[in-house]
Protein backbone atom coordinates (compact mmCIF):
# COMPACT_ATOMS: atom_id res chain seq x y z
CA UNK A 1 0.00 0.00 0.00
CA UNK A 2 2.78 2.49 0.63
CA UNK A 3 4.17 4.43 -2.03
CA UNK A 4 7.77 4.16 -3.39
CA UNK A 5 10.23 6.55 -1.25
CA UNK A 6 12.04 9.26 -3.32
CA UNK A 7 14.86 7.66 -5.48
CA UNK A 8 17.67 10.20 -4.97
CA UNK A 9 19.71 9.99 -1.93
CA UNK A 10 20.81 12.66 0.07
CA UNK A 11 23.13 12.54 2.92
CA UNK A 12 22.62 15.33 4.98
CA UNK A 13 25.58 17.84 6.60
CA UNK A 14 26.17 17.64 10.17
CA UNK A 15 25.89 21.37 10.01
CA UNK A 16 23.44 22.91 8.04
CA UNK A 17 24.16 26.50 9.51
CA UNK A 18 27.80 26.60 7.94
CA UNK A 19 26.60 26.42 4.28
CA UNK A 20 25.70 29.48 2.30
CA UNK A 21 22.47 31.24 2.08
CA UNK A 22 21.71 29.70 -1.15
CA UNK A 23 22.53 25.95 -0.77
CA UNK A 24 20.45 25.84 2.78
CA UNK A 25 17.86 27.53 1.45
CA UNK A 26 17.26 24.67 -0.82
CA UNK A 27 18.59 22.21 1.74
CA UNK A 28 15.83 23.39 4.18
CA UNK A 29 12.98 22.85 1.24
CA UNK A 30 14.28 19.45 0.64
CA UNK A 31 13.87 18.76 4.51
CA UNK A 32 10.22 20.36 4.46
CA UNK A 33 9.36 18.06 1.38
CA UNK A 34 11.26 14.71 2.80
CA UNK A 35 9.69 15.27 6.29
CA UNK A 36 5.94 16.02 4.48
CA UNK A 37 6.47 12.54 2.54
CA UNK A 38 7.40 11.10 5.41
CA UNK A 39 3.93 12.06 7.11
CA UNK A 40 1.93 11.50 4.26
CA UNK A 41 3.22 7.45 4.23
CA UNK A 42 2.45 7.34 8.05
CA UNK A 43 -0.79 8.30 6.87
CA UNK A 44 -1.18 5.96 4.06
CA UNK A 45 -0.32 2.99 6.42
CA UNK A 46 -2.85 3.85 9.17
CA UNK A 47 -5.15 4.07 6.37
CA UNK A 48 -4.19 0.78 5.52
CA UNK A 49 -3.83 -0.66 8.72
CA UNK A 50 -7.33 0.32 9.65
CA UNK A 51 -9.41 -1.06 5.81
CA UNK A 52 -10.26 -4.25 7.56
CA UNK A 53 -12.16 -2.47 10.64
CA UNK A 54 -13.94 -0.09 8.26
CA UNK A 55 -15.39 -3.00 6.08
CA UNK A 56 -16.41 -4.67 9.23
CA UNK A 57 -18.44 -1.78 10.97
CA UNK A 58 -20.16 -1.32 7.23
CA UNK A 59 -21.06 -5.03 7.55
CA UNK A 60 -21.96 -4.68 10.87
CA UNK A 61 -24.65 -2.27 10.51
CA UNK A 62 -25.80 -3.82 7.56
CA UNK A 63 -26.19 -7.24 9.66
CA UNK A 64 -28.27 -4.79 12.02
CA UNK A 65 -30.29 -3.42 9.05
CA UNK A 66 -31.84 -7.04 7.80
CA UNK A 67 -32.24 -8.16 11.39
CA UNK A 68 -34.64 -4.79 12.10
CA UNK A 69 -36.12 -5.25 8.55
CA UNK A 70 -34.73 -2.26 7.54
CA UNK A 71 -32.94 -1.23 3.97
CA UNK A 72 -29.06 -2.34 4.10
CA UNK A 73 -26.84 1.32 4.18
CA UNK A 74 -24.56 -0.12 1.95
CA UNK A 75 -20.43 0.43 2.58
CA UNK A 76 -20.27 4.18 3.14
CA UNK A 77 -18.01 4.12 5.54
CA UNK A 78 -16.13 1.92 3.42
CA UNK A 79 -16.18 4.07 0.15
CA UNK A 80 -15.49 7.15 2.16
CA UNK A 81 -12.29 5.21 3.86
CA UNK A 82 -11.45 4.41 0.15
CA UNK A 83 -11.68 7.91 -0.96
CA UNK A 84 -9.51 8.82 1.94
CA UNK A 85 -6.83 6.35 1.01
CA UNK A 86 -6.93 7.36 -2.49
CA UNK A 87 -6.44 11.07 -1.72
CA UNK A 88 -3.85 9.46 0.93
CA UNK A 89 -2.14 7.80 -1.89
CA UNK A 90 -1.83 10.76 -4.32
CA UNK A 91 -0.55 13.11 -1.93
CA UNK A 92 1.90 10.71 -0.54
CA UNK A 93 3.32 10.46 -4.49
CA UNK A 94 3.22 13.82 -4.83
CA UNK A 95 5.42 14.58 -2.14
CA UNK A 96 8.17 11.63 -3.42
CA UNK A 97 8.22 13.37 -6.70
CA UNK A 98 8.77 16.69 -4.85
CA UNK A 99 11.39 15.71 -2.69
CA UNK A 100 12.86 13.87 -5.59
CA UNK A 101 12.95 17.25 -7.59
CA UNK A 102 14.33 19.26 -4.10
CA UNK A 103 17.06 16.70 -3.98
CA UNK A 104 18.78 16.96 -7.28
CA UNK A 105 18.32 20.93 -6.55
CA UNK A 106 20.32 20.32 -3.38
CA UNK A 107 22.94 18.10 -5.79
CA UNK A 108 23.15 20.69 -8.31
CA UNK A 109 23.33 23.36 -5.85
CA UNK A 110 26.03 21.89 -3.31
CA UNK A 111 27.82 20.81 -6.71
CA UNK A 112 28.28 24.51 -7.66
CA UNK A 113 29.48 25.91 -4.03
CA UNK A 114 31.73 23.11 -3.37
CA UNK A 115 35.09 24.49 -3.31
CA UNK A 116 33.84 27.44 -1.35
CA UNK A 117 32.01 25.07 1.04
CA UNK A 118 35.07 22.72 1.41
CA UNK A 119 37.56 25.89 1.79
CA UNK A 120 35.03 27.17 4.53
CA UNK A 121 35.06 23.63 6.42
CA UNK A 122 38.50 23.06 6.36
CA UNK A 123 39.50 26.46 8.06
CA UNK A 124 36.89 25.75 10.68
CA UNK A 125 38.72 21.88 10.89
CA UNK A 126 42.01 23.73 11.39
CA UNK A 127 40.57 26.61 14.07
CA UNK A 128 38.42 24.11 16.06
CA UNK A 129 41.66 22.08 16.18
CA UNK A 130 43.61 24.64 17.27
CA UNK A 131 41.03 25.31 20.15
CA UNK A 132 41.05 21.98 21.31
CA UNK A 133 45.01 21.66 21.23
CA UNK A 134 44.54 24.91 23.41
CA UNK A 135 42.07 23.71 25.83
CA UNK A 136 44.65 20.51 26.40
CA UNK A 137 47.35 22.41 26.87
CA UNK A 138 45.44 24.46 29.21
CA UNK A 139 44.19 21.64 31.30
CA UNK A 140 47.92 19.98 31.79
CA UNK A 141 48.96 23.31 33.07
CA UNK A 142 45.81 23.02 35.47
CA UNK A 143 46.76 19.27 35.94
CA UNK A 144 50.22 19.76 37.10
CA UNK A 145 49.74 22.93 39.02
CA UNK A 146 46.70 20.82 41.31
CA UNK A 147 49.86 17.65 41.43
CA UNK A 148 52.59 20.30 42.45
CA UNK A 149 50.37 21.79 45.19
CA UNK A 150 48.78 18.59 46.59
CA UNK A 151 52.54 16.94 46.89
CA UNK A 152 53.42 19.88 48.99
CA UNK A 153 50.51 19.01 51.45
CA UNK A 154 51.63 15.31 51.14
CA UNK A 155 55.31 16.49 52.13
CA UNK A 156 54.17 18.65 55.16
CA UNK A 157 51.62 16.07 56.20
CA UNK A 158 54.12 13.41 56.43
CA UNK A 159 57.36 15.23 57.05
CA UNK A 160 60.36 14.05 58.32
CA UNK A 161 58.76 10.88 56.41
CA UNK A 162 59.35 10.73 52.57
CA UNK A 163 55.55 11.09 50.67
CA UNK A 164 54.32 9.01 48.68
CA UNK A 165 52.15 9.26 45.49
CA UNK A 166 52.86 10.00 42.05
CA UNK A 167 52.85 13.09 39.71
CA UNK A 168 49.96 12.28 38.62
CA UNK A 169 46.18 12.26 39.61
CA UNK A 170 43.96 9.15 39.46
CA UNK A 171 41.05 9.33 37.20
CA UNK A 172 37.38 6.89 37.64
CA UNK A 173 38.53 5.66 34.27
CA UNK A 174 39.67 2.03 32.70
CA UNK A 175 41.08 1.20 29.34
CA UNK A 176 40.07 -1.80 27.26
CA UNK A 177 41.55 -4.11 29.41
CA UNK A 178 40.62 -2.99 32.48
CA UNK A 179 43.18 -1.18 33.92
CA UNK A 180 42.91 2.83 35.27
CA UNK A 181 43.77 5.62 33.88
CA UNK A 182 45.86 8.22 34.99
CA UNK A 183 45.26 12.09 34.22
CA UNK A 184 48.87 12.15 32.47
CA UNK A 185 47.93 9.57 30.17
CA UNK A 186 44.40 10.33 28.76
CA UNK A 187 46.43 14.00 28.63
CA UNK A 188 48.74 12.55 26.74
CA UNK A 189 46.00 10.58 24.28
CA UNK A 190 44.20 14.00 24.08
CA UNK A 191 46.85 16.23 22.57
CA UNK A 192 47.54 13.17 19.63
CA UNK A 193 43.38 12.97 19.33
CA UNK A 194 43.64 16.19 16.51
CA UNK A 195 45.92 16.45 14.06
CA UNK A 196 47.97 19.84 13.23
CA UNK A 197 47.36 22.37 10.86
CA UNK A 198 49.97 20.96 8.28
CA UNK A 199 48.19 16.80 8.88
CA UNK A 200 45.01 18.86 7.83
CA UNK A 201 45.88 20.25 5.11
CA UNK A 202 47.53 16.92 3.95
CA UNK A 203 44.68 14.84 4.61
CA UNK A 204 43.00 17.72 2.91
Amino acid sequence: MKVESPQTKVHTPPSADRLPPTVAKVLAEWRRLAADFGAAQARLGQLSDSRAAVEDEDAAAAGLAIRQGKANPGQKKFEAHLKAVGEARHAAKSLAHATDDAARDLLDAIEAHRAAILAEAEREAQEACRAFRDLVAATATAHDAVVAAYSQVRWIERFPERSKGGGTLPLALAGQNGDPLDAATVLAALRGAVPDDREVEAAA
